[in-house]
């Protein structure tokens, strides 16, 4: 890989820094002997090809560094094939290796009596100096590196994969998922921050894989994080990355954080409602500013992710009980999707029990499995708590036994619905679930009622007034 040119707007502010520190021009020459930037007047020359006669050549090829410092009495510059074009007094140059190899030299180019006095006289301090600056180099250069491949690593598998989710691969065929699925691929057409709420189970990874790959942005890396499942003290470093030697144990070339892993594709921020205030306030700037700067490091960088949030929790009431900040709710609360519990979508019970059941007989090698009609009709009456994800380890353990565990549960929660069509069942499960989460918590509250069943207030009364439910 060629990544000094690669990194050559690095590069270019790397240059001009030391240029302004030492008051002589800097120039990178990688090992193609190609020009890759330069300060002064040498700028206009970025790019040219320079002979592997000069001195810079010299060095490349020697892997070790050099000084001259006087070009007249050089007996290496009178073979130089640019030697009568030159204007320099004295130069110094430092090998930049990578792996073993020099991919590259920095050098000080003296051009005045002045400069090259100063660069005799600190030859030995100056020295010093580009070791450090050659040896920090480096350390950019293998970070870049790790970047690179595992960006190539990421976009190899993406390419790979012959299915992605889409909406076109989620089942569903009620109604209100129907309607989730347009919405769905009218959202991933744009790069809008995405808030996906819903009970545990439902889908909202998903949906946001489905968003991501039928979005502009598919061929590109989809990275997630579990808010729930890193340590607040490790999830800085995780999403910003770190620096070599930024802390006790940290490892010495650096880590990428999730952001530049996801660099022009998808960050999906899974259980955001469990990231602490602290995190909050940082992940708040960092999505404001567009920049994120690693633990220990200086330079901020710029990233181009699409944002998409999902949590189980009740963000306004977080954000009223002071546990979760208001702006940064705003900050992501910008399309909202709300996916429907499997008991506000019973219509699909049956269809994803067939689902699953095709998925693990062909998993599990198994032959003749039939669907009984009776496990099908007291399916459809479980308020499956545990939404999809009950459902899918159900159908595994009935595909695997031959029987259902779920009967007894039914019976325990006393939970029996009554009704001869599927409707009749949906509703007096309905009516039933919504008596019991009034009763069990003690809800007076219309709104609080509607957050906690995770619909509309308008839909609420509707279902009140339908069911003869007071409150």
């Amino acid at each position: 890989m060629d990544y000094l040119n690669e990194m050559s707007d690095f590069l270019e502010s790397f240059c001009e820094a030391i240029s302004s520190i030492i008051g002589m021009d800097v120039t990178i020459i990688d090992h193609k002997f190609n020009r890759v930037v330069a300060t002064g007047p040498y700028k206009k020359r970025s790019k040219e090809v320079v002979a592997h006669t000069t001195f810079f050549g010299k060095i490349i090829e020697r892997k070790s560094p050099g000084f001259i410092k006087d070009v007249r009495l050089e007996y290496a510059c009178k073979f130089c094939e640019q030697r009568n074009e030159c204007k320099e007094k004295a130069n110094l140059g430092y090998p930049i290796m990578f792996k073993d190899k020099a991919i590259g030299v920095i050098g000080i180019i003296a051009v005045t009596d002045i400069q090259r006095d100063y660069l005799v006289n600190n030859m030995k301090m100056l020295m010093v100096f580009f070791q450090h600056m050659s040896q920090l180099l480096e350390n950019k250069i293998e970070l870049f590196s790790q970047h690179k491949e595992l960006q190539e690593k990421m976009k190899a598998i993406l390419k790979m994969k012959e299915k992605r989710i889409t909406f076109a691969s989620i089942v569903g065929e009620d109604p209100q998922m129907k309607a989730l699925f347009i919405m769905g691929k009218h959202i991933a057409k744009t790069d809008s921050t995405v808030l996906i709420t819903g009970e545990s189970g439902t889908g909202k990874e998903l949906f946001a894989n489905a968003i991501h790959y039928d979005s502009l942005r598919a061929d590109e890396p989809f990275i997630t994080v579990n808010c729930a499942a890193i340590p607040d003290n490790l999830m800085e470093s995780e999403l910003f990355g770190y620096e070599g030697g930024a802390f006790t144990g940290a490892n010495i070339n650096g880590k990428i954080g999730k952001f530049e892993m996801a660099d022009k594709g998808t960050l999906f921020l899974d259980e955001i409602g469990d990231m602490s205030l602290n995190m909050q306030a940082k992940l708040l700037r960092v999505l404001q500013d567009k920049k994120i700067t690693r633990i220990g490091g200086v330079e901020s960088k710029k990233f181009d992710v699409r944002i998409i949030c999902a949590t189980n929790r009740n963000l306004s009431q977080m954000v009223s009980d002071k546990l979760f900040r208001a702006d940064l709710f705003y900050r992501i609360h910008v399309i909202p999707i709300q996916i429907p519990s499997l008991r506000e979508r019973v219509l699909d019970i049956p269809i994803l029990m067939q689902y699953f059941i095709d998925k693990y007989v062909k998993k599990f090698e198994i032959k003749d499995f039939v669907l009984s009609n009776e496990i099908i009709d007291k399916w459809s009456k479980r308020c499956w708590k545990g939404n999809v994800r009950e459902l899918m380890h159900a159908v595994e353990y009935l595909v695997l036994t031959g029987e259902s565990n779920c009967e007894d549960e039914i019976e325990n929660e006393g939970m029996i619905f009554n009704g001869n069509t599927l409707k009749e069942v949906v509703e007096d499960c309905e009516s039933k679930y919504i008596n019991k989460i009034i009763k069990d918590e003690s809800i007076k509250d219309k709104i609080v009622l509607s957050e906690k069943l995770n619909i509309s207030i308008a839909t609420l009364y509707r279902k009140l007034e339908k069911y003869n439910i007071k409150l």
